[in-house]
Parts: C-alpha cells; sequence; structure tokens
C-alpha cells in the first residue's frame, strides 16, 4: 500500500458506529449542508497535515470518527449484488482512509485514493469496487486521474 507510506502510524484508535438514515441525513445536514442520508461520514480528531491527536489513557493516536448508514449501504450492497459485509469493509476503509488525510474532490486525489482501497480490499479478499460499474460508488468515480476537476457523489467523509 505505497499510497499510505507519508501517513502510516502504526497502531491508532478510531470510533465506528452503525446509524440509520435519519441520524445520517442530521449529521451530514448539520456539518455538510446536505439534508439526505450518506453511507459514511468520516470526522478525523485532527486537521489535514497535523499530527493525530493524543487521548488521556490511550496508548495510542486516535483518528477520529466514523458513522455509517446501515440501511443506505445495506441498500447499495444489495444494488450492486454484493455482500453487506463486504460493502461495508469498504466504506469504513475508505472512511479510514479520510481519517489519516485522503480526499476525492479532485480526479487525482480521487485515483490515488481508489487505488489504496482497492490495495487494502484485496487483502481481505475483496474485488476491487472501482472496477464493477454496478458498485454506486464505483459509478460516481468515471474520470480519469489526469483531469483537475471534482469528482461528485463520492463516498461521503
Amino acid at each position: 500500500v505505497a499510497a499510505l507510506a507519508d501517513r502510516a502510524v502504526d497502531a491508532a484508535a478510531l470510533t465506528v458506529a452503525l446509524a440509520d438514515d435519519q441520524r445520517l441525513s442530521e449529521l451530514n445536514g448539520r456539518f455538510l449542508g446536505k439534508r439526505y442520508p450518506t453511507n459514511v461520514l468520516a470526522f478525523p480528531a485532527c486537521a489535514p497535515g497535523d499530527a493525530f491527536g493524543d487521548v488521556p489513557g490511550m496508548d495510542r493516536p486516535y483518528l477520529g470518527d466514523v458513522i455509517l448508514a446501515f440501511e443506505t449501504l445495506a441498500r447499495q450492497a444489495q444494488a450492486a449484488d454484493k455482500p453487506v459485509e463486504s460493502h461495508l469493509r469498504h466504506l469504513v476503509v475508505h472512511a479510514v482512509l479520510h481519517l489519516l488525510g485522503f480526499d476525492h474532490q479532485y480526479a487525482a486525489e480521487a485515483a490515488e485514493m481508489e487505488t489504496a482501497e482497492a490495495e487494502i480490499l484485496a487483502k481481505f479478499g475483496d474485488s476491487n469496487p472501482y472496477t464493477d460499474l454496478q458498485d454506486p460508488v464505483a459509478v460516481a468515480s468515471s474520470r480519469t486521474a489526469d483531469q483537475d476537476l471534482p469528482v461528485p457523489n463520492r463516498p461521503s467523509g
């Protein structure tokens, strides 16, 4: 996972929570100004480029929080004819990469993030979600890496 080399941490803590669409819609509206549910939100514990935060009483840095909308991710998995577990794993990996500083606002950075996701998911035996055009997350990433344009509808984070 070469894309992670400059962002790597030996061990870290984070919170992963499952919620319903209503809660994700509320959080998406509050923090991103979008009043609809999304599949995942990531809340980093520190600003991009800052060192990961130390939390009193913890023996490792705290990356942040990941909140998943189980109803949305289950619908997406069904629409893509994928096991829910596989799609859940993809969204957690995606969100953790956000916590590590990755982004996908522009095509070049989206390509870097997608490559990292695919490499990590392969270690779990999952296929590359961006080569399957049935994957609702993958459909939004059809731009080439040399375009410097925003990439719409990526998994939130």
